[in-house]
């Protein structure tokens, strides 16, 4: 790897806020993170993300969910990272529109410290993925915008997410910080001493997470740490995948069929038992659809003389809330 001068030609409209020397070190910072993310795989999936945010474009599509609560690290190698980009943009998830996206222009990193309960998941998807929104400015027009910022987001849980597609999932990373920093292990100027002393040598670690991710063309698979903490994300923001994981229902045998209500009433006394609220039944089964695949069929029969939906689907447990008076 080398430095090259500055030519026009590259198209490049930021710096990168610490001097390139390809021989530095940065040994403090490396017992840190080798403490805060033991685990290999996923130490190194951060490492690239680190690299990426370095990048004057958003074309892997990716952003990061830091969950764990405080005294942890992640919010000092956040504080770390950060110091290398020359503008960043403390963005909050309650507002994605108009005025509070002004931050963004410039920005090549969106760093967010505290998570909402709820999210406009399609506009962070937009975001993420550097689609074209439109920034209001004060007193000025507003103006059209693709943002080139990466994004770390930090909080102690994920938010209730409505939007369980692949395509919303997929441009996560999510990482658990799970070590707990006691009062007597804290060093609260830590930060400061890498940034002062070893940030050329982060700069090198980020820069060797890049060429790894550039040279393979996208992002590893995630570590089977990361894969766990992902799933256990999707079931507690759908509690119809939780229903379905608890086995209340299952793909049923060739020629059963069972009315499409029952199983809706199944999941709402499984969700109302779980302390969690029932999404509409509309809802219910395009998530189950999505959880399901192809093997879910549907079909109408005539009971009674009265049309009946019905669902290729047991009901193994539906005895629990049958018995309700």
């Amino acid at each position: 790897m080398e430095l090259r001068d500055f030519e026009r030609g590259l198209g490049l409209c930021y710096l990168v806020k610490c001097d390139f020397d390809s021989a530095a070190q940065a040994p403090t910072f490396h017992r840190f993170v080798d403490e805060i993310l033991p685990d290999d795989a996923t130490k190194g999936y951060v490492q690239e993300y680190a690299g990426y945010t370095l990048m004057p474009d958003t074309r892997f599509q990716a952003g990061m969910w830091w969950l764990g609560s405080g005294a942890n690290g992640k919010s000092t190698l956040v504080e770390i990272l950060a110091a290398l980009h020359s503008k960043i943009s403390a963005v909050s998830l309650d507002s994605l529109e108009g005025f509070a996206l002004v931050s963004l222009i410039g920005s090549s990193l969106a760093w967010v410290d505290e998570t909402p309960r709820r999210i406009n998941e399609q506009r962070l998807k937009t975001l993420i993925s550097g689609g074209l929104v439109q920034i209001d400015r004060k007193f000025r027009d507003p103006i059209n915008l693709k943002p080139f910022a990466k994004w770390i987001i930090c909080g102690n849980e994920l938010p209730a997410i409505s939007d369980q597609t692949h395509g919303f999932w997929r441009r996560f990373a999510i990482v658990d910080f799970k070590r707990q920093f006691s009062d007597i292990e804290k060093d609260p100027l830590l930060a400061r001493k890498i940034i002062e002393g070893e940030l050329s040598g982060v700069l090198n670690w980020a820069l060797a997470g890049l060429l790894r991710l550039t040279q393979r063309g996208r992002f590893p698979a995630i570590s089977q740490q990361m894969r766990d903490v992902l799933a256990s994300g999707q079931r507690e923001s759908n509690n119809v995948l939780a229903w379905w994981q608890d086995e209340r229902g299952a793909i049923a045998a060739e020629g059963k069929w069972t009315p499409r209500g029952d199983v809706y009433m199944d999941y709402r006394f499984h969700a109302q038992s779980s302390g969690t609220l029932a999404v509409s039944e509309e809802r219910f089964w395009t998530r189950l659809k999505q959880i399901a695949g192809p093997e879910l069929q549907f079909k109408d029969k005539k009971l009674a003389g009265k049309k009946i939906r019905m669902a290729n689907l047991d009901l193994p447990r539906a005895d629990e809330w049958e018995r309700q008076p």
